[in-house]
């Protein structure tokens, strides 16, 4: 199977076909834009490619020449139609920055209006562009260099324009037809390539003078805006810096001080060492001192007892001096030798009197001594010790005090450092952010969705209280296939067939009843329209929940098709944590009917009852936009969708056989009234 691809924007007309590594090309004269040249082109294109092996086209939809896209488009639309295969439209500007900027460039594409002014789109990091500019050229490069980084510009301008580049030494990749082919080619095998559309979609893209002004002053505005932010936050940051500065240099000023008080402790703790090792010498002698008092009191005890044994052989001595005495009065008249022996007892008496009177001049002596040391030298040393320790005190505890200071001024530091680290990062990144774009223009008188308020959070706390009806035990696991044939055809799959081509319808009566809500316990929830910031969230659901998922680029273009209604259902269980994302779904709103093309839960949330409740919310929504019913095509292995859908009243009305593709599968169609 082949695929064709249509370029008549940029200048000449061109086509080509591939079928694997076999290429064909043809193109008018270049800059000619020749009608019959281009259907030349494509019969020569059809001989060697029949149409009938087509299985794709893609079309250049603008912007650009406004006769050649109307042309292309118009072509490619009937071909399709009359063909039955998908149809992918691919803009002029991704196309010319295809294969353009390598890693770290920034790429922007130019195309001529050929009024004067060129389309400018910049693509970062090898992404589409999400808005295309219509500027003169001098203030798109104004804009395209502030951007910084390595530049890279790829399209086709005017020969004046391409002096104004010349004259700013800017080089140009110019793209000639061969170069515009290869670019479609390589964007219909990329990872990013455009999805498939209905062929009414298929619309060529016309962006007016006024429209281009417009949107380019609130480009700049924006721009403006963000300069003005990141100045004022910059000189926040400085004013924050310059006070810090001055803190730092009174905070030095402290630490100078306590340093010279630490310089003074320490050599008091030295001089206290000094005193310590002249106290332990002094402790040494008086210990030595103790020590000889202690064997002199020991030495006077020992003298006392010696003197009390003696003052008692005193008394004996004394009264048996009176017997003796009492005796010699009697023995006067005896011989000589009997008082001799008298004699010598008195004399052994003085002596022992002596020699205790000489004990006790001692004991005094040592007594004197001992009070004259105890003192003296202790005294003094004692009292210049307790000063020197209370000074240390009083200055540990000051520098304790500093010490406590400079830690929470450091800790004041560091976290004024992170916040402007922060600052720093936030505002870098607010500079390279690329604008997220809500809407598409899609040529004048077009209509806009209206913006939709979001709802307040449903509380759900008690089955019993008012707002909850009777709650539904709706466990739908992974609705991982309620998928769309819109869907299908963007994931390469096979084409909805007519209406009876491999359909088999079920003659089942279609319920009518009124929807019933299915409340849960335990969780608060609130629904509300899909959001650009919501993206992340749905694409990690989105990836975890399909083998084939909608690419980013899918979920912004439906925001752009007025039919489609986009929804996400935000909850938390038992007011624990935050609202967080867990489910969302896609549908068409088509005449009077709901077309549910996506639809997941978060694989935390399944098997709880949110695929119901939120089925719920979406159906009563579809209702009050007017839609009569609600139908969707559903895998036949998909045994938790169809259990979700029977609890939700829905009925089987048809079997499409082979709808499904990779894997290949039949489909059931489900319907209820609304």
């Amino acid at each position: 199977m082949s695929e064709l691809y249509i370029s008549t924007s940029m200048g000449e007309y061109a086509v080509a076909a591939v079928m694997g590594s076999r290429r064909s090309f043809y193109h008018t004269e270049a800059g000619v834009r020749d009608l019959n040249g281009f259907f030349e082109c494509f019969a020569k294109l059809k001989e060697e490619f029949p149409i009938q092996t087509l299985r794709k086209i893609f079309v250049e939809i603008g912007p650009g020449s406004f006769t050649g896209v109307r042309i292309g488009v118009t072509f490619a639309r009937m071909l399709a139609q009359q063909l039955r295969i998908p149809l992918v439209p691919l803009r002029s500007v991704d196309i010319a920055a295809a294969g353009s900027g390598a890693a770290g460039e920034v790429a922007s594409a130019l195309l001529d209006t050929g009024n004067g002014f060129i389309y400018g789109a910049v693509y970062r990091q090898n992404r589409f562009a999400e808005e295309v500019y219509a500027v003169k050229i001098s203030e798109w490069l104004d804009y395209v260099l502030s951007l910084g980084g390595k530049l890279c510009l790829c399209g086709r301008v005017s020969p004046g324009d391409a002096q104004i580049l010349k004259n700013k030494n800017l080089k140009l990749i110019k793209l000639e037809a061969s170069d515009i082919m290869e670019n479609m080619i390589m964007l219909s095998t990329g990872a990013e390539s455009a999805p498939a559309v209905p062929y009414g979609e298929v619309t060529p893209v016309y962006i007016s003078r006024k429209q281009a002004e417009e949107k380019w002053q609130e480009k700049l505005e924006d721009e403006m805006v963000k300069i003005s932010e990141l100045v004022a936050k910059k000189e926040g940051v400085e004013d924050e810096i310059t006070k810090l500065e001055k803190i730092k240099t009174e905070k030095e000023k402290e630490i100078e001080d306590i340093n010279v008080l630490s310089a003074k402790t320490h050599s008091v703790r030295r001089e206290l060492a000094s005193s310590m090792d002249e106290l332990s010498i002094l402790n040494a002698k008086r210990t030595a001192y103790s020590e000889s008092i202690s064997a002199k009191e020991k030495k006077i005890n020992d003298y006392e007892k010696k003197l009390g044994d003696i003052k008692s052989r005193s008394r004996d001595c004394e009264r048996e001096l009176v017997l003796r005495q009492a005796k010699y009065e009697k023995i006067k008249n005896l011989p000589p030798a009997i008082p001799r022996e008298v004699e010598l007892f008195i004399q052994r008496r003085d002596e022992l009197k002596d020699e205790v009177e000489s004990l006790k001049k001692e004991k005094d002596n040592y007594s004197r001594e001992i009070d004259s040391l105890a003192n003296s030298r202790f005294e003094e040393v004692f009292e210049r010790i307790k000063k020197e320790e209370k000074m240390l005190d009083e200055l540990s505890s000051k520098r304790r005090r500093k010490e406590a200071e400079i830690r929470q001024l450091e800790e004041g530091i560091r976290e004024i450092g992170q916040k402007r680290a922060a600052a720093e990062k936030e505002s870098e990144e607010e500079a390279k952010a690329p604008q997220e774009i809500l809407s598409v223009a899609a040529g004048e008188g077009k209509e806009q969705l209206p913006e939709e308020k979001p709802e307040e959070p449903v509380m759900v706390e008690d089955a019993a209280d008012e707002t909850a009806e009777e709650i539904m035990d709706v466990k739908p696991g992974r609705v991982d296939d309620v998928r769309s044939a819109e869907e299908e055809s963007r994931g390469n799959k096979a084409q909805q067939p007519a209406a009876g081509e491999d359909t088999v319808v079920r003659e089942e009566k279609i319920v009518t009843e009124p929807l019933k809500k299915v409340a849960i316990e335990n969780l608060d929830y609130m629904v509300r329209p899909f959001r650009i910031k919501d993206l992340p969230d749905v694409m990690r659901i989105e990836e975890a929940s399909f083998e084939r998922p909608w690419r980013r680029q899918m979920f912004k273009e439906e925001l752009a098709i007025p039919v489609s209604k986009l929804y996400t259902l935000y909850g938390r269980w038992n007011r624990r944590d935050k609202l967080s994302l867990m489910a969302y779904s896609v549908f068409w709103v088509v005449s009077g009917k709901a077309h549910i093309i996506n639809f997941a839960v978060e694989s935390a949330a399944r098997n709880k009852g949110v695929g119901g409740c939120f089925l719920y919310e979406i159906l009563k929504k579809a209702s009050a936009m007017g839609c009569k019913s609600a139908y969707l095509e559903v895998r036949v292995s998909a045994k938790f969708a169809h259990r979700m859908l029977e609890k939700a009243e829905f009925s089987k009305t048809a079997e499409r056989k082979d709808y499904f593709g990779y894997p290949k599968e039949d489909a059931f169609i489900y319907e209820r009234k609304l």
